[in-house]
């Protein structure tokens, strides 16, 4: 399974919607379902996109040192 650190400079938000953008495509999701994806990303903060990261991509990748907010 695919992993990001998101102590590194995969985890910011921008690398992660870029993420969300590539396994989206990956797994066959059309381009609408993925821009649905990144509003609800985008709707509140750095939590709520990691959330909503794990949701839908969660199991093609493991988000590692997530904060303790959401563990």
């Amino acid at each position: 399974m695919f992993k990001i650190d998101l102590k590194g400079p995969d985890g910011n938000a921008y690398a992660l919607m870029a993420y969300a953008k590539s396994f989206g495509k990956q797994i066959g999701m059309s381009k609408e379902i993925v821009d649905k994806i990144i509003d609800k990303m985008t709707s509140s903060d750095y939590n709520n996109l990691l959330l909503v990261f794990e949701d839908y991509f969660g199991n093609v990748c493991e988000l590692i040192n997530k904060p303790k907010e959401i563990e």
